[in-house]
């Protein structure tokens, strides 16, 4: 109690002590704001990555080669691309083919 007693005397005779302390009180405050309001925009921006990616993510086994992948990737195109003209026939109409 007596050092409670001491030290809010010595504040009350000295302001340059008080304003220090409220000083450093509103720097720690404001660094733990900054910090939870960057950790939140880190937050949302991770998880708005993930909903602009898209649904299918290509790695290569291996950066040496990487010709094969692109073949590959070209098969697989054409597979794809005859498979969907089957599924999805253009219709002619009567200003050309739609």
């Amino acid at each position: 109690m007596l050092k409670l007693f001491l030290w809010l005397r010595y504040l009350r005779r000295r302001k340059i002590a008080f304003i220090s302390i409220a000083a450093v009180a509103l720097c720690v405050a404001l660094l733990l704001a900054t910090d939870s309001l960057l950790t939140g925009f880190v937050d949302k921006l991770e998880s708005a990555d993930l909903w602009t990616m898209g649904d299918l993510v290509f790695q290569t086994e291996s950066a040496a080669n990487p010709d094969e992948f692109v073949q590959r990737l070209r098969k697989i195109a054409r597979k794809f691309q005859s498979e969907a003209q089957h599924i999805f026939p253009r219709q002619k109409t009567s200003a050309g083919v739609r």
